[in-house]
């Protein structure tokens, strides 16, 4: 004990000891634990500050874990003695302050506890201890674990004792876990004040679904009045400034009732089924009960009284006059009181002329425009609960009211003020796949497909859908709607993008010889696509303006020519699953169509990659080079060669180069992503264009040809194009609107310069380093870390630690050094083979700043590495490290590895300055002995 008391350290493994060694006669430590003054308050540790932006540090108390098996060791033997003794510790602790009135935030202690309360015999924890529970629970830190552990243990086990001065304790958790604190929260129309309960709703929602039904049973009325507290707090209207069935529009589980209305949901959900329980336990009470309900000022708490009316019929159907007033048949009470006509009606007998009664006196909603038709309205809604249930004026009324074409349809949600429905997809469609295949079969497709009319309602079948089900028809039996792709040159236009994205998706997702002769279809679809979009009145007619928010994802004329190209690009991207090759002149001939006709966009986007994969002339662009691609493959196979096939296609790719020129943006972007594919279509007509592929007089092309580079490979060869075209140098002064692609142009010159065709003096390097690009050069040390795991050549990684020296030569002009920046140059220190004069000075500049970015474990691990041949070097840089880190955890071992390493090295001072500095970290202070233990067998 006197060892333990030296640090927290050692009292934390001294505690473990005694658990460890002492199983079964622990607590008898507990006395002479205490008068060592191991639970004194001051003991629990308060939050640490760990850097000046707001992070804090909880440290757990070393003495919990021997309390709490004190406590469970007390609960197991019923040893109230034992009992007491902890529960004192309890209550010290939660109870003193420090000097400036605050209590001690540390969860973990308030956790452990709740855990205690859990364990020790329930005749020691008084009322007054649980009026405790608010300290714990008003941490601003973490209050889950408390909250879990108050509902789920002490709670539950309070409440199933057959005590009855324990189900007082456990309503006694109850007052204090529902406690209602308000918080200021923003809103579109400023901040308002939402509750919230001082335990974390998700515990709470447990102890009320666990336990409200046995509350009901053993403290019916206690529970009852303190969820009726609550409501009335939480739904008050003159503070909330909403009526109740905006916050909790029905007592019932219900659709309509907002989950994040936690505070509100938990009450209603507390008093509905503790009621339930009381009154299947003590029906005469709990029916006097909900009698004052009814007559209550609050409205929800009048909601739930006539919810359990109706759902306690049998035993308090008597209480159905005080229901059958005008009070009840207003906007407040809508849901439950139609629930309880629409399921009781009939039960009703003397009180069904009454019913009606009320609902002729409704009085007009003033202020309403045409308030008596309204009225009229509302009075419908009513009898449409009580209709068809046996009574003749009810109906007949109803009927009357039914014919009365100015009222419209009746509401389908009659029973709420309002109704909120989420609907996703595309809605239902008029015919199912298997209906088109029949259609298709008797040769009437097209005429069941353009006779459909879509309604103009949410709700009814859409073109969308019918267009799906179409897809889905084709996909199901291909070989039927093939033969009649021409009788779908009449469709209308949704469906023919439907029949031919159908056919595209089943390409997709079957092998080339699965169910149809793929060679035919091919033919079939070609000459499909050839009809469409060949004839002069396709482009010259025109799509309405504004068909309308229904219509908006409706495939029209305007998606044909993308889906016949997305279809031809599918075509001719992977040889081993592409369309004859005798037909490629026939792809061809449609490409430069729909060429001729896409419209380039005028203006370029934030991301012109992202542009110019989703316009019309984007996608025409990509099938141009996939084709190109396929035709020189296929030549190559043929008489390997390709350049007589390159120079037929050549005048299209010029034509579109040459309309560059603050304009066609789409086709810089992407010829720049496929330069990798161009070096092997025409590497001399690429070096004779770089110059116009990235126009720097036009500045628009330029940027989206870099964006668009930023996604293409990069060999040795392109780089040096570019390169001695200044493509990169001008690019290196440009604002990229994507930081990615101004990314990839330094990871290309980063492994320019592993290649050896660059060097840190090139025009390119020279600008980063003399205009202190801080960003870029970090950018290029990460990606030298990211290459780590490659087989790099001695040369390349001596040219890595140059860039490294390079770069800390940087920070010394006196200027504030950049820690993100040094912080990545520490990860380099994967590529030290040893430590000599100038890795140990790269080393020692970088180690006070790798914690930045969590590169600290990196470093450390390295470190543990190079130990092995250098420990005294490495303890200069460690010490260094470890003045401005401050660590919590040893990431796999590696500081106990680093301090055995001293050890062993005979290093002893290090090792103990090492251990000293890290003693807060778990399993460190078990080194002292091994340092001890070595330094004198050194020294004998």
């Amino acid at each position: 004990m006197n060892r333990m008391a030296k640090s927290s350290e050692h009292a934390r493994r001294g505690f473990r000891l005694i658990l460890e060694k002492r199983k079964h006669n622990f607590d008898d430590l507990f006395d002479a634990l205490a008068e060592k003054g191991f639970f004194n308050p001051e003991e629990n540790p308060a939050p640490e500050k760990v850097d000046d932006e707001g992070h804090f540090r909880v440290p757990y108390w070393d003495a919990l874990d021997y309390l709490v098996a004190v406590a469970k060791k007390s609960g197991e033997d019923n040893n109230s003695d034992l009992g007491e003794k902890v529960m004192n510790v309890v209550r010290d602790v939660s109870q003193t302050r420090d000097e400036d009135g605050s209590l001690r935030d540390n969860y973990y202690t308030y956790h452990r506890f709740a855990t205690i309360l859990r364990l020790v015999p329930l005749s020691v924890v008084s009322e007054e201890d649980l009026d405790l529970i608010p300290n714990w629970l008003q941490g601003r830190f973490e209050r889950g674990l408390v909250g879990h552990e108050l509902g789920q243990g002490v709670f539950l086990r309070m409440l199933s004792d057959e005590q009855p001065e324990n189900w007082r304790k456990a309503y006694r958790i109850l007052y204090h876990c529902t406690t209602v604190r308000w918080i200021d929260t923003p809103g579109f129309s400023g901040s308002r004040e939402e509750p919230i309960t001082l335990i974390e709703d998700h515990w709470l929602k447990g102890m009320i679904s666990a336990g409200a039904t046995v509350l009901g049973e053993k403290v019916g009325r206690d529970a009852c009045d303190l969820f009726v507290e609550r409501l009335c707090e939480i739904f008050d209207p003159e503070r909330r400034g909403v009526p109740s069935w905006i916050l909790r529009p029905a007592i019932e589980e219900n659709s309509q009732n907002r989950s994040w209305r936690a505070a509100e949901n938990r009450f209603v959900e507390g008093l509905r089924d503790t009621l339930l329980g009381w009154l299947d336990h003590d029906q005469a009470n709990a029916h006097d009960f909900i009698q004052k309900m009814l007559c209550a000022n609050s409205k929800v708490v009048q909601r739930i009284g006539v919810y359990m009316v109706n759902q306690g019929w049998d035993r308090l159907n008597d209480l159905c006059p005080s229901v059958l007033a005008p009070t009840f048949f207003n906007f407040e009470c809508l849901h439950e009181t139609y629930g309880l006509l629409k399921k009781h009606f009939k039960d009703f007998a003397e009180y069904k002329e009454q019913t009606i009664l009320v609902i002729r006196q409704l009085l007009p909603v003033p202020g309403c425009d045409d308030a008596n038709r309204y009225l009229i309205s509302r009075q419908r809604d009513w009898l449409s609960a009580v209709s068809g249930q046996g009574y003749e004026p009810a109906d007949s009324w109803y009927s009357e009211l039914n014919s009365d074409a100015s009222l419209g349809p009746v509401s389908e949600h009659p029973d709420f003020n309002s109704y909120h429905e989420l609907a996703m997809g595309p809605g239902s469609t008029p015919y199912q796949a298997d209906e088109l295949v029949a259609f298709a079969n008797a040769g009437n497709i097209v005429e069941k497909l353009n006779g459909f009319r879509q309604p103009d309602t949410w709700r009814g079948p859409t073109i969308q859908a019918l267009i799906h089900a179409l897809e889905s028809a084709v996909g199901s039996r291909p070989e039927v709607f093939l033969p009649l792709l021409p009788k779908f040159l009449s469709a209308d236009w949704p469906y023919q993008y439907g029949i031919i994205n159908g056919f595209k998706l089943f390409w997709a997702a079957s092998t080339v010889n699965q169910r149809i002769n793929w060679d035919m279809a091919w033919e079939h679809l070609i000459g499909f696509f050839e009809s469409v979009i060949a004839a002069p009145e396709f482009w010259s007619e025109t799509m309405p303006k504004d068909q309308g928010p229904m219509y908006l994802l409706t495939p029209n004329k305007d998606w044909i020519p993308t889906v016949i190209a997305d279809f031809l690009g599918a075509g001719t991207q992977n040889d081993a699953k592409a369309y004859p090759t005798s037909l490629l002149p026939r792809g061809w001939a449609l490409i430069k169509i729909l060429l001729e006709h896409a419209t380039p966009v005028d203006t370029v986007a934030d991301d012109p990659m992202t542009q110019a994969l989703n316009t019309e002339k984007g996608r025409v662009i990509g099938v141009l080079y996939n084709h190109a691609l396929r035709v020189c493959r296929v030549r190559d196979s043929e008489i390997d060669s390709h350049d007589e096939a390159w120079r037929e296609m050549q005048p299209i790719f010029d034509a579109e180069l040459a309309k560059c020129k603050n304009g066609n943006y789409e086709f810089s972007t992407l010829t720049a992503s496929f330069a990798i594919n161009i070096e092997y279509l025409a590497p001399h007509w690429l070096r004779a264009r770089i110059a116009e592929i990235f126009p720097v007089k036009y500045r628009n092309n330029f940027l989206c040809a870099l964006e668009g580079l930023a996604y293409a490979q990069m060999t040795p060869w392109m780089y040096t194009q570019l390169k001695d075209c200044d493509v990169l140098t001008v690019a290196l002064h440009a604002e990229l609107k994507v930081r990615h692609a101004r990314e990839n142009i330094l990871h290309w010159m980063a492994l320019a310069y592993l290649w050896g065709n660059e060097t840190l003096d090139s025009s390119q390097f020279a600008y980063l380093f003399e205009s202190k690009q801080i960003q870029d050069l970090r950018e290029i040390s990460r990606f030298f870390w990211s290459v780590r795991g490659q087989n790099l050549t001695k040369e390349q990684t001596d040219r890595i630690l140059t860039f490294w020296d390079r770069c800390i030569d940087l920070t010394h002009d006196g200027n504030e050094p950049a820690s993100e920046f040094l912080s990545s140059l520490g990860l380099l220190s994967c590529y030290l083979g040893g430590i000599g004069e100038r890795e140990e000075r790269l080393l020692l500049v970088v180690a006070p700043f790798v914690y930045v970015d969590y590169n600290a474990d990196f470093f450390v691990e390295e470190l543990d590495r190079l130990a092995d041949g250098n420990p005294g070097k490495v303890s200069k840089v460690l010490l260094e490290l470890l003045k401005t880190y401050n660590p919590v955890l040893d990431f796999q071992d590696h500081f106990k590895s680093i301090i055995r390493k001293f050890t062993q090295a005979g290093l002893f001072n290090d090792a103990r300055t090492v251990a000293d500095k890290l003693r807060r970290i778990p399993g460190i202070e078990d080194l002292w002995n091994e340092i001890d233990v070595s330094a004198s067998r050194s020294n004998s």
